[in-house]
């Protein structure tokens, strides 16, 4: 690799970072909407329009291949990528203080977790997702794009119970 490949990939990997970190921040920035004793941590606005704006570009670069007739595979490559953004598209997470948590996919059923069934809060992972198990193994995802992380950190530590977890003993 020449020298002009090696400084293009480097400042598309810090451009990258720098997006990624922008937009995680914004989301952290953003309010949850509430409705009544209901928060719903929805999608950020940014969030949608990188998602929406990859499926569009993926999906508008496989057309762009198969209308000039170049190598299917490619398209087919770029066709995938563009429905597994489709597929990733996240849903609004809903916190009922009521009855517990919950979230749907626009192609799935509904997920909910009621309190009594929360077994831990994964903190936040390199891309900032805090995930929700419960005691049967469903999985709820708070993404780095969602509304106010830290809010639905502290819903999830008010109203579930919790147990504190010891770090290991020497």
């Amino acid at each position: 690799m020449e020298l002009g490949g090696f400084l293009s990939a480097a400042l598309t990997a810090l451009l990258a970072e720098i997006t990624r970190q922008s937009l995680t921040a914004s989301a952290t920035r953003a309010r949850a909407r509430r409705a009544g004793r209901i928060t719903i941590y929805r999608l950020t606005f940014a969030g949608r329009l990188v998602i929406d704006a990859a499926i569009l570009l993926m999906a508008g670069l496989a057309a762009l291949v198969v209308y000039h007739g170049e190598d299917w595979r490619i398209a087919a490559m770029l066709g995938g990528f563009a429905a597994l953004c489709v597929f990733a598209y996240p849903g609004d997470v809903v916190v009922d203080p009521g009855a517990g948590v919950r979230t749907r996919r626009w192609y799935g059923r509904a997920v909910q977790i009621a309190w009594y069934d929360v077994a831990e809060l994964k903190g936040a992972d390199q891309l900032g997702q805090l995930t929700l198990v419960s005691v049967t193994g469903q999985q709820i995802v708070h993404t780095s794009l969602h509304s106010d992380g830290p809010g639905f950190r502290r819903d999830i530590e008010t109203y579930a119970r919790l147990t504190p977890r010891l770090g290991p003993q020497s």
